[in-house]
């Protein structure tokens, strides 16, 4: 938004008022009065707030929208006290509310005022994150109190058209893992960058460490262990790893950031077993099955080790790979696809 980059014909808002319109509303602008403050002229004899006015975002192409700061309007203090957030999936024609993980809308409440323009702005979180291709703002109105407002989004293009090794173009939505484990009281194999839902020991809705384009240092030692994701034996029997992606693709294969250090039982997995998206029901059987050879370690030593998994260009919207163990725990840092949209590999 600040930085141009959605064009002033993608924002559009149900009403304005003179010199308040929907291009107006972007984070830091001053220009026309100062932000986008919708017409509430109709809703001067209402006794309660009302949700009948919005601004929206129109994306070219699908975005994962994890946050919206906002602004009071610059040179007065008008501002939303509280909002709901709706948006459309791609190619979806109709609008739905944000929930959240709830039952029903979720109310975002601002603590900014006028000074925090100066100060720092609010960010309100999407948990989860949602993939939309437009997404709506609707205040909290209340016939006696002007709002005004200044934004911006938080997210990221979820493809590109150019062939980008990042994370953010390779259109994976959310994995799923059960929650790392930790060693000793010193290790923290979890993994806590994750931006979804927590159900039970389970992580679900969300992204986190294993798609953050980071490669997490060989010595444990360094940070106690942050940046691997690991899981125990005894602790989790039946690790893990589910990704859903945006779209139908070929998969050619699946690379996995490992670490081994046989001092404390930590090795690659022996086997993984992965299912693509017609056969994700418990107990089917699997698609592809890999055995990874036995890497082996000095006892005082670690290393860092890759594992590529042949996809052997199976179609899939989803992949869930269930790893047996070869020790006591298995340790994943990053896990990077090399796919492709489906019906761009086919023209």
């Amino acid at each position: 938004m600040e930085d141009g980059g959605i064009r002033d014909e993608d924002i559009r808002a149900t009403s304005s008022l003179p010199s308040a319109f929907a291009n107006y509303g972007r984070l830091n602008h001053t220009d026309g009065f100062g932000g986008w403050c919708p017409d509430q002229r109709p809703y001067a004899n209402d006794t309660g707030p009302t949700y009948r006015e919005f601004i929206q975002v129109h994306f070219s192409s699908p975005f994962r929208i994890k946050g919206i700061i906002t602004q009071s309007r610059s040179g007065g203090v008008e501002r939303i006290w509280k909002f709901l957030v709706s948006y459309r999936q791609e190619k979806n024609k109709h609008f739905g509310w944000y929930y959240g993980g709830s039952h029903r809308p979720r109310v975002s409440h601002f603590k900014d005022t006028y000074d925090d323009v100066f100060e720092g702005n609010s960010l309100s979180e999407l948990k989860p994150p949602v993939v939309t291709d437009s997404i709506r703002i609707v205040p909290e109105i209340f016939p006696l109190r002007q709002v005004c407002l200044r934004f911006e989004l938080f997210g990221c293009q979820l493809e590109s058209a150019k062939h980008d090794i990042s994370i953010y173009y390779s259109a994976i939505v959310t994995y799923e893992i059960f929650q790392g484990n930790s060693l000793d009281g010193r290790y923290n194999f979890t993994d806590s960058n994750y931006d979804g839902l927590t159900k039970g020991r389970r992580l679900v809705s969300g992204l986190g460490m294993l798609t953050d384009g980071r490669l997490a240092n060989e010595k444990l030692t360094v940070n106690n262990g942050l940046g691997w994701i690991g899981w125990n034996m005894k602790e989790t029997p039946k690790p893990f790893i589910i990704f859903d992606f945006l779209n139908k693709r070929i998969f050619n294969s699946a690379t996995f950031h490992c670490n081994v250090k046989d001092q404390i039982h930590i090795k690659l997995f022996s086997r993984v077993e992965i299912r693509f998206s017609k056969t994700m029901q418990n107990g089917s059987s699997p698609d592809l099955m890999q055995e990874p050879k036995v890497i082996s370690v000095p006892s005082s030593s670690s290393i860092n080790h890759n594992v590529t998994i042949d996809l052997c260009r199976r179609v899939g919207k989803s992949v869930r790979f269930n790893f047996t163990y070869r020790g006591q725990w298995i340790l994943i840092s990053e896990v990077i696809f090399n796919s492709g949209k489906l019906k761009d590999l086919q023209n």
